[in-house]
């Protein structure tokens, strides 16, 4: 069995834990979404259980070294989490365009357009091998580059994040009365603002440079959380928001539960 180093370990840790957060999340929503029948519970944990696994590749590799196993090949590295912010992409800009009650078309624009790109980029990975792998020096860690196509579609999927997904929701809280999808909406707006953050240092950021890749680890929990707060609230987090008498206009329990807008309110 290999020895790793004190920056490996780590390293491996500080990703594996916010992995194991998040599949927990996804599991979470998943067995809700098969009691409520709700589309929006199933969308949420495909959300959850693809955003973690962008950092799979990182995963295996460390488990590999831990265990004494064959560290995986550049061609398994790079499979095991590509399809993973394609997965992430599509689901989570669906999700945000449903929100546009009086324009239901544009989630299907928004639909077709990014499982276009995904498709592309699948191609580009998975068939033309656009990509390239080079392992750190005196490390058993792996940094992958994608070519010029590969790299402008995850560009895109990174800033529909910051300049569609959260704008959208930090829209969305501002325009309603209502405290519950206040909450949900602004909460959600944090998580994806975070997320984005994280993905965009995290691009830049070699896993030599530990203590910023511990900090960059901190904030994919509080993206999580955020997500997970804003997505699958909480009842007691529910019964406080909800807890003056119910008007007319308020929410009705499916409502409540997935934090879609009152019928004629938000529906943009």
């Amino acid at each position: 069995m290999a020895v790793l180093s004190g920056m490996e370990i780590t390293a491996g840790v500080v990703t594996i834990i916010p992995m194991i957060i998040g599949y927990s999340m996804s599991i979470i929503t998943l067995i809700r979404y098969f009691q409520k029948k709700k589309i929006l519970l199933l969308l949420s944990s495909i959300i959850f259980f693809s955003l973690v696994s962008i950092w799979i590749g990182i995963t295996i590799v460390f488990l590999a070294a831990a265990f004494g196993l064959l560290p995986p090949s550049n061609t398994t590295y790079v499979f095991s989490y590509s399809w993973a912010p394609v997965v992430l992409g599509i689901t989570w800009n669906y999700v945000t365009a449903s929100l546009f009650k009086k324009r239901s078309w544009l989630k299907y624009v928004i639909l077709g357009f990014f499982v276009i790109l995904g498709a592309l980029y699948l191609y580009f990975i998975y068939i033309a091998k656009d990509f390239t792998v080079t392992t750190f020096p005196d490390s058993i860690y792996k940094d992958s580059s994608m070519g010029t196509a590969s790299s402008i579609i995850i560009y895109i999927f990174v800033v529909s994040i910051l300049l569609f997904i959260a704008p959208v929701y930090l829209w969305v809280g501002s325009k309603t009365n209502k405290k519950l999808i206040k909450f949900k909406s602004f909460i959600i707006a944090a998580g994806a603002f975070l997320f984005g953050i994280v993905i965009i240092v995290d691009a830049t950021i070699p896993l030599e440079q530990i203590i910023i890749v511990i900090i960059i680890r901190l904030v994919l929990l509080v993206s999580l959380v955020c997500l997970f707060l804003g997505y699958i609230t909480p009842r007691m987090i529910v019964d406080k928001l909800e807890a003056e008498p119910k008007q007319e206009g308020a929410l009705d329990d499916e409502q409540k539960e997935t934090g879609e807008p009152v019928s004629g309110e938000n529906d943009y």
